[in-house]
């Protein structure tokens, strides 16, 4: 038999050798795996995030670490309220965990956003335009997704509510417009009864005229009818006096029709039928008229009320000297001063006394229709010197019917 062939004998100490290699190869073969799996976990970053928190115990809070209204930084107190007006109401957070390099935002204002907001890896969060209120900013952070911690104290806005927002305000303007309401319901029934008031007013005006003047004169008609037949002889003279009664009704009717024709209303009108009665009746007896108007106010207006008794208390006065008071000349003054109308008729006749009964019922007329105007009447004549009479009052407006009722 061959050397070779003989079988090698395995002594202890080869044995041990051998051993300590194969559990050297295993330790390196371990070593190797391990050293892969850390390679290939550091490009995974929830390891990176759970290895951080590993090293510092636990995930830190979130900080605000800026706080902008409107551009500018403002300081905030875990302890007070941050105050806005409503004119600056855009603000914004900016924030962070510290020790931790990649961390994920949520969000979430109370009065404004219903749901937690996802923000990832963004650090800021602003907001524009929000109502007036109470409101309070919640931030959270989390490293893997699963775990979150919220900042420790919460940031409370207040917005403040504009004035004209406020409850007090919306009150104050809701009984405004309920007073204001009220006020023209009111004044406009007022107007209305107002208005049907004046319209009783001016029919019984015209009808006290027409049974003044037009019913006293049928009277006469019919009392000289009746005197006509009775004593023929005189036929002749009382039918030339009811010719004149009858030419006097439809002279005051013209006049009452005239008076409340409102295309007649204006003072220029009135002035020239005035001049037109005085020039055609005083020529009769070649009496000179001298006729001044003064008027700072053109298109004048006068209620009706005033433009009839006006126009009667000059008709009659002009009727008075042309046919008591045996003059040559008579002058006539119509001014506009500011609110006023002076209306002055003169004339160089015998005069009167004023004292003297019998001439009372004239004068007594004239007061009256002065008083319905809420006007002053002077008469003052001196016999053997002439006559002047003198009215002044206040200028209603037209449509004016408090004054139009006191008149």
């Amino acid at each position: 038999m061959k050397q070779d062939a003989i079988p090698k004998l395995i002594t202890p100490k080869s044995a041990k050798g051998e051993l300590v290699l194969k559990e050297v190869s295993l330790l390196f073969f371990l070593a190797m795996v391990l050293c892969n799996f850390f390679a290939v976990a550091q490009l995974n970053p929830h390891f990176r995030h759970f290895t951080a928190i590993h090293k510092s115990g636990s995930l830190q809070a979130p900080l605000i670490t800026s706080f902008q209204v409107q551009g500018k930084e403002r300081k905030i107190s875990p302890s007070q309220t941050v105050e806005i007006e409503y004119y600056e109401n855009s603000f914004s957070f900016s924030y962070t965990v510290p020790d931790l390099a990649s961390p994920r935002y949520a969000y979430q204002l109370d009065g404004f956003d219903p749901i937690w907001t996802n923000a990832g890896d963004r650090q800021y969060v602003n907001y524009t335009n929000l109502p007036g209120g109470i409101y309070k900013f919640k931030l959270k952070a989390t490293a893997d997704g699963t775990h979150w911690v919220e900042m420790n104290d919460p940031v409370l806005i207040r917005i403040n509510i504009p004035f004209y927002k406020t409850a007090w305000f919306i009150i104050v303007i809701a009984f405004s417009i309920f007073i204001t309401a009220v006020l023209v319901i009111y004044f406009a029934q007022r107007m209305q009864l107002q208005r049907i008031l004046m319209t009783q007013k001016i029919r019984n005006n015209i009808a006290g005229d027409l049974h003044d003047d037009i019913g006293s004169s049928l009277s006469s008609i019919m009392l000289m009818s009746d005197l006509a037949n009775k004593q023929p002889a005189q036929t002749a003279n009382y039918l030339n006096q009811i010719s004149q009664t009858a030419y006097k009704i439809i002279e005051s009717m013209n006049d009452i029709v005239w008076a409340i024709n409102p295309d007649n209303d204006t003072v220029e009108q009135m002035l020239a039928r005035m001049q037109e009665f005085a020039s055609a009746l005083l020529e009769k007896k070649n009496i000179n008229l001298q006729f001044n108007t003064v008027l700072e106010t053109e298109n004048l207006k006068l209620e009706m009320v005033q433009r009839k008794n006006l126009y009667l208390i000059f008709k009659e006065a002009i009727h008075n000297a042309f046919k008591y008071a045996d003059c040559n000349n008579v002058e006539v003054l119509f001014k506009q001063d500011a609110g006023t109308i002076t209306l002055k008729i003169e004339d160089d006749g015998k005069g009167f006394d004023t004292e003297k009964k019998g001439v009372g019922n004239g004068m007594y007329n004239l007061q009256k229709r002065a008083a319905e105007i809420n006007g002053s009447m002077q008469i003052v004549s001196i016999p053997g010197k002439g006559t002047t009479i003198l009215l002044v009052f206040k200028i209603t407006r037209t449509g004016s019917f408090t004054n139009n009722l006191k008149s």
